[in-house]
């Protein structure tokens, strides 16, 4: 059966390349890893909004950050791209790293708005040089004879390893917070130097035969001729936007549900222990099989929206473990073949572009839901959130149907 433009995605194997034969692509791998578990490691997230508050932060400037720093990194997300593929994987991410250091010095010392909101900004910085970076540099380091190991794989346990950094985040930072809100802040300015450290340390694959960088326009030509980039572009802009949005739900539903903050806390960690593990799982799925199951996530994530609105219990609420799971899965699927579909020398750039998509849609979704929540409770954002992810199987089940 053919199961529409997703499906019959085959991405041709890229030409070879050669590299130095002082480039050991094992060591960065390793690296990669170290560095995705330690850029999760953010303190922090437990206990922010407790720290907003306890330094004079009214709610209207706390959503005025969350803005800000949206709105920044929808700015600087195609171009932070474009800059990686002209200086190359490794120096971008120094640049990165740097900017997470600066961001976590200031929200460590700050103590007013002005202070957030330009730790903000450095954080978006930080966040748009990573997007699609880390990724690009994983791909282009398998192209130098680790190719018999595919991306799939090492980028699912990449993604882990990130995720269960967020989890341990989420207990420690929890525990230090009850000492003092700004303990955690503290140690994110550590964490950041470590990131940099270990930045430091990877070495760029100088492959041969890649051309110099191309024009921004003629990347965005790229995309738009390219039929199948443009449909894992729009789907994995629809896919993770709307998934992603749940993660506000999680909190209020299961205060509602009367669990107790150390719980909640611990809720969260299992959470993204499930994306995790959906991330590591990811890399032993068939290719063969990607299509198929691309087709089906939409319609079990959006049955766990329908149960978790129509049924208010704590057995409900572990839909979240389930939403999560495929998310970790449909990160990975989709970064394969959005790397496997892309020339090196515009790989990031194109990773940007992706998303950029999915931050637009994550936007536009948040904002919606937060309208229905407002008028008619979180059940009813949460069944609106379900309609919107059945319209978007909906969508590619009849482009499979037309092909």
């Amino acid at each position: 059966m053919d199961l529409g433009p997703i499906s019959r995605l085959h991405f041709p194997q890229r030409k070879q390349t050669t590299c130095p034969a002082e480039f050991d692509p094992k060591k960065n791998i390793r690296l990669i890893y170290a560095f995705e578990f330690v850029t999760g490691l953010f303190f922090f997230l437990p206990v922010l909004v407790l720290f907003f508050l306890e330094r004079g932060l009214s709610f209207t400037q706390i959503l005025g950050l969350q803005a800000a720093f949206s709105a920044a990194l929808i700015i600087f997300e195609i171009p932070s791209g474009y800059l990686t593929d002209r200086i190359g994987r490794k120096r971008s991410l120094i640049l990165a790293c740097s900017a997470f250091i600066a961001a976590s010095c200031i929200y460590s010392l700050g103590t007013g708005f002005i202070h957030f909101l330009i730790a903000e900004m450095a954080y978006a910085v930080f966040f748009a040089l990573l997007s699609g970076t880390d990724s690009a540099l994983c791909y282009d380091s398998l192209l130098c004879g680790l190719k018999q190991k595919t991306f799939k794989s090492i980028w699912g346990k990449a993604m882990s390893f990130n995720l269960i950094g967020l989890a341990v985040a989420c207990i420690v930072g929890g525990a230090l917070g009850q000492i003092d809100l700004a303990l955690p802040l503290y140690l994110m300015v550590g964490v950041s130097v470590i990131a940099l450290f270990i930045a430091l340390l990877m070495d760029e694959p100088k492959m041969e035969g890649i051309k110099k960088p191309i024009s921004l326009s003629a990347v965005i030509n790229f995309i738009k001729g390219e039929a199948r980039i443009h449909e894992v572009i729009s789907y994995s802009s629809l896919a993770e936007g709307l998934m992603h949005s749940s993660i506000w739900f999680i909190q209020p539903y299961l205060t509602d549900m009367g669990m107790a903050p150390s719980h909640i806390g611990l809720f969260f960690t299992l959470v993204y222990l499930s994306s995790a593990f959906g991330s590591a799982l990811a890399g032993k799925i068939p290719q063969g099989s990607v299509g198929a199951i691309l087709m089906i996530i939409p319609f079990l994530v959006g049955v766990s929206f329908i149960t978790l609105a129509l049924n208010p219990h704590s057995l409900a609420a572990f839909s979240f473990f389930v939403v999560f799971f495929f998310r970790g899965v449909t990160k990975v699927l989709l970064e394969q073949m959005a790397n496997d579909t892309t020339p090196s020398n515009i790989r990031a750039t194109v990773l940007s572009v992706k998303g950029m998509g999915e931050r637009l849609i994550y936007g536009a979704a948040i904002l919606a839901l937060g309208l229905i929540w407002d008028a008619r409770g979180i059940h009813a954002s949460l069944m609106a959130l379900s309609s919107f992810v059945f319209l978007f199987a909906l969508f590619y089940l009849i482009l499979s149907k037309r092909h």
